[in-house]
């Protein structure tokens, strides 16, 4: 058995590398990352990612920089690099997220909240209704295989040791955080289109009967919780498929990211 590697060597300082990398990509990367992982899950995965990825650049040799301010520097490029690249998948799943949230609170569900012990944040029953549906369909898609791959096949493309420049991928980023917002409100315009008829229909009820005021309101109430469960049970096969369509080619989006470096 031949002896470890120097800490100065340059294998050693492509692991770390490739690591960093990977850290920074299961930080944001929504199911097998994100939040409701716990860190140590992540970071056992980093390594499990990194361990991976390393032997398929074999060819590089990176001479790692002599100052230790300068090998931080490279490494949190690295690390940002990993980010940039998971929240690729996370703005789309944090775009369905909101419309769910937006979908309860609009709906009367407010109070059908539960706290998510791992994230301490409260979830709406439609806010996870529509998040375990777009997961379902990312999995069911090959979203997570067709992105891990090309994430590995980045690093062709953006080989360890490239400083990130923000500028890069600021244009490719505004894209998608478009293309996610109006995913949102395709996914939610049904629901609320639904609820602005009823409320026009409550209000202009009110205006010639003002004495039935309570009783407008009872149902206006009801009528809130029984249109938003049909109308979005009506609507979710077609959500589900408007969810798969938008899922990007991420063989093509992930090197557009860094197309400048």
């Amino acid at each position: 058995m031949g002896p470890a590697p120097a800490l100065g060597s340059p294998s050693l300082w492509l692991a770390l590398l490739v690591f960093a990398r990977s850290a920074g990509l299961l930080w944001l990367m929504p199911v097998i990352g994100g939040r409701r992982v716990p860190r140590s899950v992540r970071l056992a995965e980093a390594v499990v990612l990194a361990v991976a990825v390393f032997p398929s650049l074999w060819y590089l040799n990176l001479a790692p920089p002599d100052p230790p301010v300068e090998k931080m520097f490279f490494l949190v490029s690295e690390y940002l690099i990993g980010l940039a690249v998971g929240a690729t998948v996370a703005v789309f799943f944090t775009a369905v997220s909101v419309c769910g949230a937006l979908i309860s609170r609009v709906g009367g569900f407010s109070a059908a909240a539960t706290l998510d012990p791992e994230s301490d944040d409260e979830n709406g029953a439609l806010e996870t209704l529509l998040s375990l549906a777009a997961l379902a369909v990312f999995l069911a898609a090959g979203g997570l295989e067709k992105f891990l791959t090309a994430a590995i096949s980045l690093y062709e493309s953006v080989p360890p040791g490239t400083l990130f420049a923000p500028e890069s991928a600021l244009s490719t980023l505004t894209s998608l955080l478009s293309q996610a917002a109006a995913l949102g409100a395709a996914t939610a315009l049904p629901v609320l289109a639904a609820l602005g008829a009823l409320w026009l229909g409550s209000a202009l009820l009110n205006r010639v009967a003002p004495h039935l005021h309570f009783l407008t309101m009872t149902l206006t109430f009801s009528g809130n919780l029984l249109a938003t469960l049909f109308v979005l049970h009506l609507a979710l096969g077609g959500i589900l498929l408007l969810i798969a369509a938008r899922l990007p080619d991420w063989n093509a989006l992930l090197p557009s990211l860094f197309s400048t470096l």
